[in-house]
């Protein structure tokens, strides 16, 4: 005997936090079918539905995706501000019927608090319209490069949350090194000082090389300059973390803005 499939319905709710001294102001915006609704300055819920004809669905593991490869670089780039996604906070209820006749309802809820901090405004108008033209670029891009883009986004919001100068300066150098070699597609050796001429950018702090610093800071000292120990490694950093955060902002928003006039 066949059964007759199950018409379930998923509807979801979550939460975003926000990092950095951007805030986007609106009520409620939309990026493709996910609803996003201003809570506070620090705080964006989402809410969207998923169809399906199974209630067995590995909800997280979808909008974990979703929202590293779709939600938090639109928002990123839009805003110059980081933004984090804790699957923890994913609630989400279920509803199947069966031959119109509902044979499951379930809630499943989490919900995460996060305190409310920081400045600067962007406009409710330019929101909406700057996630629409951003979007309708991100369907054009091929795959490889659309997740090249969040990976290196993500690791940018990681340095940008972080307080730790040091770590800061990894997560950055990170997202620095995916820019370089995986989306600008430099030279596998030369890829820091070729990136750095052609964009004009500030790349030796205190006199070495970022890629020297990092270098320092993981292998306790440089081989090549052995004069370049973990401590003072430690110490440029800390003086010099935002401003790379800056660089690597940059980056990302000239390879959108030349990959759209193209």
């Amino acid at each position: 005997m066949v059964h007759p499939k199950l018409d379930c319905t998923y509807r979801i709710r979550f939460t975003i936090r926000r990092v950095g001294d951007t805030i986007l102001e609106f009520d409620e915006i939309y990026i493709d079918n996910f609803k996003l609704t201003y809570e506070n300055e620090n705080e964006i819920r989402v809410e969207t539905k998923i169809k399906s004809d199974t209630p067995d669905l590995n909800i997280r593991e979808i909008i974990t995706s979703e929202v590293n490869y779709k939600i938090i670089p639109v928002l990123a780039l839009i805003s110059s501000s980081g933004y984090i996604f804790d699957p923890n906070s994913v609630s989400y209820g279920v509803e199947c019927k069966e031959n119109n006749k509902v044979v499951l309802k379930h809630t499943f809820s989490n919900i995460v608090r996060i305190e409310a901090r920081n400045l600067r405004k962007v406009s409710k108008p330019f929101v909406q319209k700057e996630i629409n033209e951003l979007i309708n670029f991100w369907k054009y891009l091929d795959d490889e490069t659309r997740k090249d883009i969040a990976r290196a986004v993500r690791f940018w919001s990681r340095g940008l949350a972080d307080d730790d100068p040091i770590d800061k300066f990894i997560n950055y150098y990170i997202a620095f090194e995916i820019i370089g070699k995986n989306i600008y597609k430099y030279n596998e050796k030369t890829w820091v000082t070729d990136i750095c001429k052609e964009h004009e950018l500030e790349c030796k702090y205190d006199g070495y090389k970022v890629n020297d610093i990092r270098a320092a800071l993981l292998h306790s000292r440089h081989t090549k300059h052995r004069e370049l120990t973990k401590e003072k490694a430690e110490e440029i950093v800390v003086g010099h973390a935002d401003q790379f955060g800056n660089n690597i902002f940059y980056l990302l928003n000239n390879f959108i803005n030349r990959t759209k006039q193209s």
